[in-house]
């Protein structure tokens, strides 16, 4: 699959990507982009993120971690997905563009993430792999209708 390649201390990543400061912005940015959005099941998954982040916001990461692993982690590939196509600063060094096989790779920060949003994934200790291709279950393209990630 073709991904972006990043380098990166993944727990401290996690905390950035989790933190008030850039879920708010990421928020906002959804905010602005939800009315012009017509696939639904896109609008639903990218409001059940929205839910997530507002859970984080308010309970801590580590225990909305514990309640729904698998939607805090789809949140973290979004957040991170929206961020560096936006240019946001992260604690990352960019590599190039290339083919990578992602068969058997754990999807998601925390391995677990399911979800039809942007794919990340952790191919060692400190690269992650980002494709900025999103499929609903329904195999949709949504391409043209994504958050700009």
């Amino acid at each position: 699959m073709r991904c972006f390649l990043f380098h990166a201390d993944i727990a401290q990543l996690i905390a950035v990507l989790s933190g008030s400061d850039l879920l708010s912005q990421w928020q906002q940015a959804l905010a602005e982009e939800l009315p012009s959005l017509a696939d639904r099941p896109l609008l639903a998954h990218l409001k059940r993120l929205n839910l997530t982040a507002s859970s984080i916001l308010g309970c801590g990461f580590a225990r909305a971690a514990r309640l729904d692993p698998q939607a805090v982690d789809a949140l973290l590939s979004d957040v991170f997905a929206v961020a560096t196509w936006r240019g946001w600063p992260l604690p990352i060094e960019a590599e190039a563009e290339q083919e990578v096989i992602i068969d058997g790779v754990p999807r998601g920060l925390l391995g677990v993430d399911t979800s039809p949003g942007a794919g990340v994934w952790r191919i060692d200790h400190r690269t992650l792999a980002l494709a900025r291709q999103c499929q609903a279950a329904d195999q949709a393209d949504w391409s043209s209708h994504m958050l700009k990630h």
